[in-house]
């Protein structure tokens, strides 16, 4: 085999093997999301009813039933492809966005063009949510640019490109080290691109001052992404090299809590996305409260998915209703009104 098909071979063992790790090991965080600090204070005489809280949402310029977004995890492989179609399916029957996993592998293997691509052929299954795509900001720094990010738009007709940021990861895996002068690279990307660039975390969490700098190069949003959830480094601890596996068990509780990522960013001008640990309505409607736009949630998702589209819904159609019933018992009816609400206090140690 050749050194292209070697490099194809390694990426699309990468992928499965992570997605493999993530269904059947331990990979979360030892620490919380920090959400659990926080609590709502319960209005015990809502002046409310129960069947027109409003829960919906305008992202993209598209409306979605939630506050809630697919985050982006897998695609270029046979069980990649099955779990992105029931995840597209079951986006589109409940009305919310859904992000797919890093499009590199199909733009670098033109040659496994039908098998790459098929797993990120998702549109089909889901013609009116808003739809993701998304490549590795450190790619910025190996020669690409406008030209393909356009193609990965293109390629699912996405209404939005995601950078993701994954420095760590990158280091522990052995991959790409080299992130000087991503910044106004990603600015260049947003100014020229023809749709929103969205930036998010894997999983360590943004900073407020790396917030304020994505903010100045105009991002559409940012994601935080913080600890509490999958840990990335906990992924890389359980393969590989013996280093690999070291390295990825001394960084498994490394990151910024949620909760605090969204405390330092929230306010920008930027629209703001919570994600890691965000595991149930409850968490949704706390990170709405403490300054969020929208959420979003990778591994109960990915479970569901490698079932069916079934289990997908049925996991939506939960957090819906617990969603509804967190701004039902603190008596707000709709997103505007959760977002900053005084009802949610920090508890004290």
């Amino acid at each position: 085999m050749n050194g292209r098909g070697d490099t194809m071979s390694r990426i699309h063992q990468r992928k499965q093997s992570h997605v493999d790790v993530a269904l059947n090991k331990d990979i979360s965080y030892h620490r919380s999301s920090g959400l659990e600090r926080y609590a709502f204070i319960h209005n015990a005489l809502p002046d409310l009813d129960f069947k027109e809280i409003d829960t919906s949402a305008v992202f993209l310029g598209k409306k979605i039933q939630l506050p809630l977004i697919i985050s982006g995890m897998t695609g270029g492989h046979a069980l990649g492809a099955r779990i992105n179609r029931n995840l597209a399916m079951a986006a589109e029957k409940t009305g919310i966005a859904m992000g797919i996993g890093s499009q590199r592998i199909a733009l670098e293997h033109e040659d496994m063009h039908d098998m790459v691509s098929s797993s990120f052929d998702v549109r089909k299954y889901a013609p009116s949510i808003p739809l993701l795509a998304n490549l590795g900001a450190a790619q910025l720094n190996k020669g690409y640019g406008l030209k393909e990010c356009r193609q990965v738009v293109e390629q699912i007709n996405a209404d939005a490109l995601v950078f993701h940021l994954n420095p760590l990861q990158e280091v522990i895996q052995g991959g790409d080290v080299d992130w000087k002068g991503i910044l106004p690279k990603i600015g260049r990307i947003v100014k020229a691109l023809d749709v929103p660039v969205i930036v998010k975390e894997v999983g360590f969490g943004i900073s407020d001052e790396v917030g304020r700098r994505l903010d100045s190069v105009g991002v559409h949003a940012i994601d935080v992404s913080g600890s509490g959830g999958t840990s990335w480094a906990a992924i890389e601890s359980r393969q590989g090299s013996m280093r690999r596996r070291m390295l990825g068990r001394r960084f498994w509780d490394w990151g910024i809590p949620t909760a605090e990522a969204l405390q330092m960013n929230k306010g920008r001008r930027t629209k703001l996305i919570a994600g890691g640990g965000i595991r149930s309505g409850q968490d949704m409607a706390k990170s709405i409260a403490l300054g969020a736009d929208y959420c979003t949630m990778a591994s109960p998702f990915l479970k569901a998915a490698a079932d069916s589209p079934r289990k997908v819904m049925e996991l939506i159609l939960f957090l819906e209703l617990e969603l509804r019933t967190a701004m039902f018992g603190i008596g707000v009816k709709d997103l505007k009104m959760l977002k900053g609400t005084p009802s949610l206090r920090r508890l004290t140690p």
